[in-house]
Parts: C-alpha cells; structure tokens; sequence
C-alpha cells in the first residue's frame, strides 16, 4: 500500500465456473470483498473457412461438469471432444461446418445450466481450378463452393473479367 493505505493490482482471473466468484484482499488481519462474475466465452478456430471445415471450439466459464450442445444458426451440431465441461467450466470440441450460404453464422454453445455464449463463424466462397498450371490461350476450368445459389459469378484474370457463370441450387 502507499502512504494513504490505497493499492493497485492486477490480476488474471483463473479458469472457473460461471457466476459470482469472491475477490478478497487481506493485510494484518483486515479484509475487503468485492464480487466479480465469470461470464461464459467460446472462440472458434478456424473463424472462416467454407462448409466442410473442421472447426475446434473452445469454451471458460461455463457450469461445473454440464453437457454441452453446440449450434451453428439454430440448428445442433455433432460434436467430437468434449462434450460435456470440466470441474472448472471449460472445454475443447470439434464440429464440421454445415452446408450453408456464404456469410456470417451464429455459432452457440449453451449448457445444462443454460450457460450460453456466441461466437461468429463467416463462410467464404472458394475456388478450385484444373489445371493449375499452363500456356496463354489455355483452358482451364473453374469450379467453386460456398457461393449464393442462383447467382452470376464473375470470373476475373488479373482483376481482368474473363468469364461469367451461374450457380446452381
């Protein structure tokens, strides 16, 4: 402490359960107490990719040992790993991202408790070509997936557009 008996300090907060958690500070036999609550969290990683990507989901802050169930927009996902938290309320799971439209999707993970938190993962367009190699005046074919269905896709060399194309449903 200063002269005036104030301090300042900070502190990391430990994996734990979700809700209030008790901070204390002590010095010759006196105490303070102030309350700090754990708020659930999930990351995503990859946090974009196309629709078949493995993506691992990590989560704190969570109830103590309560299943778990992971959404993607709503709809249950099949998860490997955890599937259920730890003593301290986390955990580590993986899901296939669903067939879905380009974009921004909600993925949620609540548990038993009804612990819930969100994360964002964003779909992206991606293109294959064949051959990937090759002379001018070649042709070559271009296919893509995680597009907008029903959609003229414009196909640029060099930012040069070269062709168009239409998804299909």
């Amino acid at each position: 402490t200063n002269s005036s008996g104030e301090f300042a300090s900070v502190i990391r907060i430990p994996e734990s359960i979700s809700g209030p958690h008790a901070i204390t500070a002590r010095i010759s036999g006196d105490e303070a107490e102030a309350t700090f609550t754990v708020e659930p969290k999930i990351t995503l990683s990859p946090e974009s990719g196309s629709q078949g990507t493995e993506v691992t989901v990590s989560g704190t802050g969570f109830g103590r040992r309560r299943n778990i169930e992971v959404t993607f927009d709503n709809t249950k996902l099949t998860i490997s790993g955890d599937s259920q938290s730890s003593s301290d309320g986390s955990f580590t799971a993986t899901f296939t991202v669903p067939e879905a439209a380009p974009g921004n999707h909600e993925v949620k993970v609540k548990d038993a408790s009804n612990n819930s938190a969100e994360a964002t993962y964003t779909i992206a367009g991606q293109i294959s070509l064949n051959p990937q190699k090759g002379n001018v005046g070649a042709d070559i074919t271009v296919t893509g997936t995680g597009f907008k269905a029903n959609s003229p896709v414009l196909i640029n060399f060099d930012n040069i557009q070269v062709a168009t194309a239409t998804t299909d449903t």
